[in-house]
Parts: structure tokens; C-alpha cells; sequence
């Protein structure tokens, strides 16, 4: 049976006041949220544990303690989106989007930076509010139960870092001679190969049937087992690109187009340590200091270039290979249509 969206109005107001310094916006309010009409409702969704752990106070629990916390650390928080068909909670299903007006809480308040929370937010932002307000958004990683791959430390860390504060980049070192590793970018391997890799391994939320079957063909047609490695080398997997892999089980964009998608941004390779082995012989040598001066610029330029790289592709007809072609025509891994070795 084919799912259906509906129309939606956003149900609740912003939680915001005069004193607010920075704003936080959403995409759209789960159904879950929905049903408790307030913000980020879904109880594996990190949002509030990770707010409370830059904070350094407790979690809060009700919606009173949530609104309260928030406004006494001069946080306003929002969601892009007024009203929009949407089916269930699947912000990939937005469709008819009519924006929030968050004018009237910038000119009546301190408001001078905006984050979004995750990537479908900050595209969505880009789209509708960056021409009315001027203000770039800083990016964060999602906070959402579909990013649950990251743990609540690592998500308040990278939250912690933005155009106001430093970063700082550890360095490790590990000697892999008698390691067992696993390099999906390297040529005897397919893009394929490498996203079902991620889709076995990771946790997000795939609520269309088509997107579930695509994710079953996957594993079973191009899986990898790992288990016999100590190193898994790999296209590097953030909040973005795991988007990317997203569209392309939901049919909205061909393998051709995600091959080219994962190379936007040029984030390298990303090598996970997988066995109690390797993490044994893994040795701390320090941190550098990344000063938000020169690397938040940087940073930004790259995504930037990343988003606009993408929406030219998305706009430019193929005849490449989607998921649905993939798996009515029975393709397997040595079909040379499938492009292979990932990183470049």
C-alpha cells in the first residue's frame, strides 16, 4: 500500500524572549512532538541530553524544565517549517514547505547567530530564510534517533565547536603491519559494497517499504563481512553524506549521482578501528588547536561548495542507475556500470 502525506500546520509556538542570544532551528516537528506539542518529543531523539551537556546541568524532563533551561541560557528555538505534507516523520517526505517567519524574534531579540540542528534543517533554511534574515547558519550534527551512529559525547562536542569557539584535533598512532584491514576504496571493491557496509552497520530510520527492500537487496547482494578485520577504511560517513545514501535508497537520486555526491566536500577517507586488537595498539600523541578564525572558514567554504555541487547535480538529467533499476534488473557487484573505488 502506497503511503500517503497530509497536509500539516506546525502545532506550537517557538520558545523564545528578548533576552535570547542564539537560535536553534528544526526542520519539522516529529509526530511524536506533534502528540506533546513541544520540541524534539521522540524520547531517543539526544537534543535536549546534548543542550544539557554543554550546559553542564541535568537533563531536564518536563516541558516546563525544557522551556526553562532554554530561555535562562538566552537559547530560542524553532523550526524552519510553518506548515508543509509531510508523511509521518520522514523529513525527506516534505513536500508544499511554507516557512516559519523568525523575523519578528530577530528584531525583538539578541538574536545574532542561528544553528541548524542537522542537514535537512540548514537546506531547508538555505531554501526558504537565509534571503529574508542575511545570517549564514552554522550546521550541527542531527540530533535525531536516524543519527544515533554518534554518541552523546561526540555530538556535544561538535556542537561545542562553531564561528565563536576553537576546535581541537587529536592525533593517534597505530601500527598497522599485522593488522587486518578492510579498504573498501580500493578498487576491487564498488561504491555499493561500501554503502551496504554502512547501511548493516549503522542505525537511522527507514520507514518506506521500497527503502527497506533496497536496504535488504543491498546486504544480501553486496555485504561485506567484517568480521574477520581489524581496520575498515571507508568514504567518511557524517551527518551529510549519510543523506546522500539515504536519497539513494529512496530512489531520489542514481549511483552514478551518489558516487559524485561522496566526493563533494573532499572529506577523505574515514578508517574505523574496529577489533580490541587495533584499539590495543592505538597510542595518543596529542591535539592541535584548530583556530575557528582560520578553519570555521574554511569549514564553511567547503560545505558551501558541497551544497551548490549537489544542487546542480540534482538539477542536471541522468540516465544512471537507481536503486528500483538495481534491483529489477538483478545487478550484482561485477556489473561495470557501478563505479568502484570511492576515494580519490
Amino acid at each position: 500500500m502506497d503511503k500517503v502525506s497530509v497536509h500539516v500546520e506546525h502545532p506550537f509556538d517557538p520558545v523564545w524572549n528578548s533576552e535570547s542570544k542564539i537560535l536553534i532551528l528544526g526542520s519539522f516537528p516529529s509526530v511524536k512532538s506533534r502528540e506533546q506539542m513541544f520540541f524534539y518529543g521522540h524520547p531517543r531523539n539526544r537534543f535536549w541530553t546534548v543542550i544539557s551537556t554543554l550546559l553542564g546541568i541535568e537533563t531536564p524532563v518536563t516541558t516546563e524544565e525544557k522551556r526553562a533551561m532554554l530561555l535562562n541560557n538566552h537559547i530560542a528555538l524553532w523550526d524552519v517549517i510553518a506548515s508543509c505534507d509531510i508523511y509521518g516523520s520522514a523529513d525527506s517526505s516534505i513536500k508544499n514547505a511554507v516557512p516559519n517567519d523568525i523575523g519578528f524574534i530577530i528584531e525583538n531579540s539578541k538574536v545574532r547567530h542561528i544553528f541548524t540542528n542537522g542537514t535537512t534543517a540548514d537546506k531547508l533554511y538555505k531554501k526558504y530564510i537565509l534571503p529574508a534574515t542575511g545570517i549564514e547558519a552554522v550546521r550541527l550534527p542531527s540530533t535525531s534517533p536516524a543519527n544515533a551512529a554518534k554518541s552523546v559525547e561526540e555530538l556535544a562536542k561538535e556542537w561545542a565547536v562553531s564561528s565563536l569557539r576553537n576546535g581541537f584535533a587529536n592525533r593517534y598512532s597505530l601500527d598497522t603491519e599485522y593488522l587486518k584491514i578492510l579498504n573498501l576504496n580500493s578498487p576491487d571493491y564498488t561504491i555499493l559494497n561500501w554503502i551496504a557496509v554502512l547501511v548493516e552497520h549503522r542505525l537511522f530510520s527507514i520507514n518506506n517499504p521500497a527503502a527497506q527492500r533496497a536496504k535488504r537487496y543491498l546486504i544480501e547482494n553486496f555485504g561485506v563481512n567484517v568480521n574477520a578485520y581489524d581496520l575498515i577504511i571507508g568514504y567518511r560517513a557524517d551527518d551529510s553524506y549519510f543523506d546522500f545514501a539515504a536519497s539513494f535508497l529512496n530512489n531520489g537520486i542514481s549511483v552514478q549521482q551518489l558516487a559524485s555526491a561522496m566526493r563533494l566536500g573532499k572529506l577523505g577517507e574515514q578508517i574505523v578501528v574496529k577489533s580490541k586488537y587495533a584499539f590495543s595498539l592505538l597510542h595518543y600523541e596529542g591535539f592541535s588547536i584548530a583556530e575557528r578564525e582560520k578553519y570555521y572558514v574554511l569549514r564553511k567554504a567547503r560545505n558551501d561548495e558541497a551544497d551548490q555541487l549537489y544542487s546542480k547535480m540534482l538539477e542536471e538529467a541522468t540516465d544512471g542507475l537507481y536503486m528500483l533499476d538495481i534491483m529489477r534488473g538483478g545487478i550484482r557487484n561485477d556489473d561495470p556500470r557501478i563505479p568502484r573505488n570511492v576515494s580519490k
